[in-house]
């Protein structure tokens, strides 16, 4: 609180270190916990299908308990500021734990205090209050490693390990990588210790009890409650967002962080952890005394910790990918619960925590073996040092605030107040943002331009109407589709609206942004009725949105200037099966536009097809600089589709994440879809392709082939 002021627990400023981020973050649990009907789906955004909570960021547990509190007392206003509240108190009540743990692996009082307070100053979950707010609490892992040691020192007990599970169980409905982080290291340590030991299989239960039953629960809940279908099975970003040696010895922040940034040292974000120069002085002696240690057979300050720090060294070597590039990165294909962690360089943080109570295990050694006049100078650099480069990235905080006042608190900026009035909440059933924002299924998405997403956000909580726009973690395809649709032309068929009340109005939202032809022929529909301080809104009829006008089949015609000749058909491998290089024969391939559903094949099946299932594969290639890190991101998918006049019917997609390990022929990738038609023929098949958000086009494709599938 010295550092940051009196708002430090209750948060009066709007975070934007975190961009929109920051903002959904916070607004999926406010709207939440004062504006939601269902206690399982998310019903702000993506309107009318919503999200299920646990995919939304909106710390779904905590969400729990205070949602029928708020609803009961009316604490509307109070949600946002809860957040901030918990998340900086846990930083108050981390030096806790931390003073315990240091204490088990007897450091000295003093060097215990100081250290819990200077390392909690320096956690790299610190740096997540810009934005990600449910990975920002820096008590959990401490509190997890305390609990898991003071279990294994009194005999594992139940009482404690019903503790440690109700625990694990809080931060995985928290978010999920904070619980998966906090159950694999306790389940490793656990696990380790029993091998140690002798093998009782009663002891076994402990990693059981503690690790499986939340993830049975967490799993069983989301099955149990999740009605939302077809998500994608390979997000985005798994060898993107990894850690690294230079992620624990490389400041972020700081002077230092802009010398090492120079000299080509610098660190990835979601990889941060870094555990402060004295720190690493320290832990860099350990070659010199490790070696002497062992000469000596003097090692009983290292082997008190070496379950730890192997536990935490094999969730490194997960944060910095290595297991999968050591045995081939395509290899993660075979693993999909894997795939689904984008952000795994986050798995880097109980090294932190490990590596910097080492380093005070070292320095307690030391100068519990050398005179005061030695000892004492050495501990007090340590700890100044320590201190400076908290203390700066304490200061960095500041930087991740902006002076707009709190979007989502007791009442709207002072810049919004008359547009919120101006809306006439019982004619209005939903709002829709021009130009649109869809972020989450990575296929069927675009970013918002400008600052719609924001102020569709605060509208939206301000006046407890959702929104068509969404930003959520993994949005159905299906569902994100039926939004994009109907941001077509008028034109075009709508597959959306069995669930919206046709009877109300569709609020258009526009801060003077430029927008798409469609979407600026949807907001000459509609009737102003606000226009102040940079921000118009309009009326709509939701029949006329939905309605579908007579004109052109427009978002599924071809679009390409060339069509696929269906005799230039040629037989290869699948790249990842092949190691040599092989001649690409196609000459005939066709380019489509990333942003724009492109049939590039249409048939008209006949009975023959009935009760049959079959195969269409395709040879696809992206943009050339569409390689990041080794790993080619192709960013377009191959879908299948039935349509019966106006009625299509979505049947299939697959997005090719990777062409091989070492792209070949001009980084083609092959990839297929499989469908069937054991009930019925449609009048129509298309054959399409589709750019996912960041594709940049075009999309070239060749050799499309349809076969029968036998078994």
């Amino acid at each position: 609180m010295a550092v940051h002021g009196l708002d430090f627990l209750f948060a009066v400023h709007s975070p934007s270190g975190g961009g929109v981020d920051g903002i959904k973050n916070l607004y999926t649990f406010a709207w939440y916990a004062e504006n939601n009907e269902s206690f399982t789906n998310f019903e702000g955004m993506a309107e009318p299908f919503g999200e299920h909570v646990f995919y939304t960021d909106g710390h779904p547990a905590l969400g729990f308990f205070w949602k029928p509190i708020v609803q009961l007392f009316g604490l509307k206003g109070l949600s946002a500021h809860l957040l901030s509240f918990l998340i900086h108190l846990s930083w108050l009540l981390t030096p806790i734990p931390l003073f315990l743990l240091f204490r088990h692996f007897k450091i000295r009082h003093g060097i215990a205090i100081a250290g819990a307070i200077g390392f909690t100053l320096l956690a790299p979950q610190i740096l997540r209050d810009g934005g990600h707010y449910a990975l920002a609490y820096t008590i959990a892992l401490p509190l997890s490693w305390w609990l898991t040691i003071r279990a294994l020192r009194d005999g594992l007990p139940w009482k404690q390990l019903i503790v440690l599970t109700l625990i694990h169980t809080w931060w995985l409905g928290t978010h999920a990588y904070l619980g998966v982080m906090t159950i694999v290291f306790s389940s490793l340590l656990l696990g380790i210790e029993w091998l140690r030991s002798v093998k009782n299989w009663k002891r076994l239960l402990a990693p059981i009890i503690t690790g499986i039953i939340p993830i049975i629960l967490f799993l069983g809940f989301l099955n149990l409650t999740d009605t939302h279908s077809c998500r994608i099975d390979t997000p985005y970003g798994y060898f993107d967002f990894l850690s690294s040696p230079r992620s624990i010895f490389f400041p972020q922040t700081g002077p230092l962080a802009e010398y090492t940034s120079q000299l080509g040292w610098n660190t990835k974000w979601e990889g941060w952890s870094y555990i402060g120069l004295s720190a690493g002085l320290m832990l860099i002696s350990f070659i010199f005394w490790g070696y002497q240690a062992v000469r000596k057979q003097q090692v009983t300050w290292v082997l008190v910790i070496l379950p730890s720090l192997i536990a935490a060294g094999v969730l490194f070597l997960v944060a910095c990918g290595q297991p999968f590039i050591w045995i081939g990165r395509s290899s993660i294909e075979n693993f999909p619960v894997l795939e689904q962690f984008r952000g795994i360089g986050r798995f880097a943080w109980p090294f932190y925590f490990v590596l910097t109570t080492l380093a005070l295990i070292m320095l307690e050694t030391f100068v519990a073996n050398r005179p005061k006049a030695v000892g004492t100078p050495i501990s007090v650099a340590f700890f100044l040092l320590l201190a400076f480069e908290g203390l700066y990235q304490q200061r960095v905080l500041d930087t991740l605030r902006s002076d707009v006042e709190h979007p989502f608190s007791f009442s709207a900026p002072a810049a919004y107040e008359n547009a919120i009035n101006s809306i006439n909440t019982s004619e209005t059933d939903v709002l829709l943002p021009l130009p649109y924002f869809h972020v989450g299924s990575e296929a069927y998405g675009r970013f918002a331009d400008g600052n719609m997403e924001e102020e569709t956000l605060l509208l939206s909580y301000h006046t407890g109407k959702p929104t068509f726009g969404a930003h959520l973690t993994r949005a159905s395809l299906n569902e994100s589709r039926q939004l994009l649709e109907l941001l077509a032309s008028a034109s075009s068929p709508k597959t959306i609206g069995h669930e919206l009340d046709l009877t109300q109005q569709v609020c258009l939202i526009n801060d003077g942004t430029p927008m798409d032809p469609d979407e600026q022929d949807w907001w000459d529909r509609g009737t102003e009725f606000y226009n102040e301080n940079g921000i118009a809104l309009r009326s709509l009829p939701l029949s006329e949105l939905i309605q579908r006008t007579e004109g052109a089949y427009a978002p599924f015609r071809p679009k390409g200037a060339n069509q696929l000749d269906s005799n230039e058909v040629y037989f290869f491998e699948p790249f990842d099966s092949i190691e040599q290089d092989i001649q690409w024969e196609g000459n005939g391939h066709a380019e489509y536009p990333c942003d724009e559903f492109s049939v590039i094949y249409s048939t008209e099946p006949d009975s023959t097809w009935l009760g049959k299932r079959f195969m269409a594969t395709l040879y696809m290639r992206g943009p050339e600089d569409a390689c990041l890190e080794g790993k080619y991101q192709l960013n377009a998918q191959l879908i299948a589709q039935y349509a019966t006049g106006d009625q299509v019917d979505f049947v299939a997609l697959n997005t090719p994440k990777q062409a091989s390990e070492h792209p070949m022929n001009g980084q083609w990738a092959k990839t297929y879809v499989t469908f069937d038609m054991t009930e019925a023929i449609p009048e129509r098949l298309d054959i399409m392709v589709k750019g996912e958000w960041r594709c940049e086009g075009p999309i070239k494709v060749d050799a499309l082939e349809i076969v029968e599938l036998t078994n």
